[in-house]
């Protein structure tokens, strides 16, 4: 057995393991593996949140699975959402193929568990009375689409036979409310979830802050061995959420990339409310408006000729500021500026 042979069976192991911890059995859910995700699956302390969250898995990468019929029929699925799911399942489906067609008799046997459920709510019958029993396979293949018209309307009827027999008693049966235990289980493992995504995020994080150190060092040797570097060709980019920070009313630049910014891709990145004082940009890709950046201060800022694209730096703060490479003219009327603003050569010749 090689190392992944092996990698993947400890995952499987830890997967079906009913004492699997809430977070290793989050992670797992959304392993790229197939069998891995089938396994947690099939856990039998499997909690509904995780359940969904690989439904949204396999959903979002458009993956045709037996696992998105295996959450929909899973006892720890609730009745109303093992419905929700097999609506969007059932209309996503489309035209459907020959091997299909018993993952829907494996999800018509849920529904018929769910219709002779003493317990099953009032709005759960309705919703099964009132499912849609169109069926179209590929080829034309009017037979199966009949048998699972057939099968399906069998069980529409037993819902609304029970429905019309609660009415005649007045019998209402309504979604239970959820109890303090069932509350503090879902916090405790939302709590548990929250945790593994700040995990996740931080290994994110500190993979692109290797990759930028890399590319920095690659950049320095180019230089030394006097070779021309395209930077924009290596420049990373970073999801906004994860390049900018909130501060109080404002955002920054996370501190973990401030040292790479010159090999951050920042084209098509917004910088309103952005603060940009106290940074050397003129290596970057970033494009700023004055008027828009945190209280329009730049200073102690340094900018090349492509930083700004809007040329006004009226009621803007340029104490310190460096934007001597501007080619084209500015207009710094109304601007805060002292002896140390250094300004464009054009600029100081037209005065």
């Amino acid at each position: 057995m090689d190392m992944a042979d092996k990698e993947k069976t400890d995952k499987i192991a830890n997967a079906k393991n009913p004492y699997c911890p809430l977070v290793k059995l989050s992670e797992l859910s959304t392993d790229e593996d197939y069998d891995v995700r089938k396994a947690v699956i099939k856990n039998p302390n499997c909690p509904p949140s995780i359940l969904k969250k690989i439904y949204r898995y396999e959903d979002e990468h458009s993956i045709t699975s037996h696992n998105m019929v295996e959450i929909i029929i899973s006892p720890n699925l609730s009745h109303k959402d093992a419905i929700s799911f097999y609506k969007q399942y059932k209309e996503e489906s489309g035209l459907l193929y020959q091997s299909e067609l018993h993952l829907f008799l494996d999800m018509f046997k849920r529904f018929a568990a769910i219709v002779s459920d003493p317990e099953v709510t009032n709005n759960t019958l309705l919703e099964i009375a009132n499912l849609d029993t169109s069926f179209h396979f590929r080829g034309g293949d009017e037979d199966n689409a009949k048998y699972l018209k057939d099968k399906l309307n069998e069980i529409k009827k037993a819902a609304k036979h029970i429905l019309f027999k609660r009415k005649l008693k007045g019998i209402v049966i309504a979604e239970p409310a959820q109890t303090l235990d069932e509350k503090q289980e879902e916090l405790e493992h939302q709590q548990l979830l929250e945790k593994q995504r700040q995990e996740d995020l931080k290994e994110a994080q500190e993979e692109l802050v290797k990759n930028l150190k890399r590319i920095k060092e690659i950049v320095a040797q180019l230089k030394e061995a006097n070779i021309e570097s395209n930077i924009d060709s290596l420049r990373i980019r970073i999801p906004i959420e994860e390049l900018y920070i909130k501060v109080d009313d404002h955002f920054e630049i996370n501190p973990n990339y401030l040292e790479y910014i010159n090999f951050i891709n920042f084209y098509y990145v917004p910088t309103d409310n952005l603060k940009v004082s106290h940074i050397d940009w003129s290596g970057t890709n970033i494009s700023i408006d004055p008027q828009t950046v945190y209280k329009k201060d730049l200073s102690y800022a340094k900018f090349n000729d492509d930083n700004i694209v809007f040329k006004s730096f009226a009621g803007c703060i340029l104490i310190g500021t460096d934007i001597s490479e501007e080619k084209e003219s500015i207009g710094i009327e109304d601007a805060i500026i002292d002896e140390t603003t250094k300004l464009p050569p054009s600029y100081r010749q037209t005065k």
